[in-house]
Order: C-alpha cells, then sequence, then structure tokens
C-alpha cells in the first residue's frame, strides 16, 4: 500500500467516526498540522520511530488495527537519514571539488596569459648598422631593434650591430653572418 492510499484510509475513516481533524488532534496529542500532513500523504515530516507511534495512537482511536496500519505504512521505502546525509555530503563534496578544480584552472590560465604578456627578452638587439639585417628571415631596418627570446640567426649580414643583455651587458659586434647564443648569459630585471 502506497502512502497516498494509507492516508486516504486514515481520512475516510476519520470521517465515518465523525471527528474533526481537531477532535483527533485532541484524542491522539498529535498537531492538528501533522494530522493534516498525514492525511495528504506526507509521513515524512517525522523520523520513521515518530510516525509508528503517531499511526498507533491514531489507530487505537478510529479502531484500527495497529499493527497493519504500521506495517502498511511501512511498506512504502523509507528515506534513511543517513542516505539524505551522504547525498548533501556527496553534493556539497562535488561543489567544493568542482570550485578548487575551477580555480587551479583560472589561475594557470592568468599566470600563462600574465607570463605571455610580460614576458620580457633576454636581450635586445638593435641594428647600428647603415644596412638591413636579416634575422630568421625577417628584415630588421637600420636603427630598429629586435628582441631576442631564443637563439637567432642572423644570415647574409654585414654591418654593425648591439646587443644588449638583461643582465647590463652590452657587446658591440661587427657582424657577418653571425648566430646569437644566450641562453643561461641574460638574466630577466
Amino acid at each position: 500500500m502506497s502512502w497516498e492510499e494509507l492516508s486516504e484510509k486514515l481520512r475516510d475513516e476519520r470521517i465515518k467516526k465523525g471527528l474533526s481533524l481537531k477532535e483527533l488532534s485532541t484524542k491522539t496529542n498529535i498537531s492538528i498540522y501533522k494530522l493534516k500532513k498525514m492525511e495528504e500523504g506526507d509521513f515524512s515530516i517525522e523520523s520513521p520511530i515518530y510516525m509508528k507511534n503517531y499511526l498507533k495512537r491514531i489507530a487505537i482511536v478510529l479502531g484500527l488495527n495497529e499493527l497493519e496500519l504500521i506495517e502498511e505504512y511501512q511498506s512504502e521505502k523509507l528515506p534513511s537519514p543517513h542516505e539524505e546525509r551522504n547525498e548533501i555530503k556527496i553534493s556539497s563534496n562535488v561543489i567544493c571539488y568542482t570550485i578548487i578544480v575551477t580555480l587551479i584552472v583560472l589561475v594557470g590560465v592568468l599566470l600563462f596569459k600574465i607570463e605571455k604578456e610580460f614576458k620580457l627578452p633576454y636581450a635586445t638587439l638593435y641594428n647600428t648598422s647603415e644596412s638591413i639585417l636579416l634575422i630568421d628571415g625577417k628584415e630588421l631596418p637600420p636603427n630598429k631593434e629586435y628582441d631576442i627570446f631564443k637563439n637567432i640567426k642572423v644570415t647574409s649580414n654585414q654591418g654593425m650591430v648591439m646587443i644588449k643583455e638583461y643582465s647590463g651587458r652590452t657587446l658591440k659586434i661587427k657582424i657577418r653572418n653571425f648566430e646569437v647564443s644566450l641562453y643561461g648569459k641574460g638574466k630577466k630585471p
């Protein structure tokens, strides 16, 4: 028997006996609110132990079999308070982990963008010659600069360049096809 059928049975028996909810409340010492909820099929308002006690008192007043009424109540699966707490605990853990993972990802993305945005070159190459230099296949006109983030190759060139490392050392080089390797030499400020 479902709780809805049980609630109909309780309501029908109360009406058959000619009792109002107030009268049944007085005789059973159960609040009108709880009796009304039970007649609406809501037996989750109290823990199962209290509900069994309420049903026993109602059965006595209405002249019903106590054990039968309690069995009908228990035939419907009762939610376990431990199950509900575990569900709440699991969902709160999932939310916490989701927030933590999201924060870690956001911090990672932010650090990546900051590093990319503010990454300083290891050195800067200034073209002080009168001719165009070819650096990694790109032209560098006279009196322009080129930030060096990695090893570069200067090809098919002749002239004068100046390389300023961030360690403070300045190199003036007369070039004729050279490679610049600065990893480990220059320091970021």
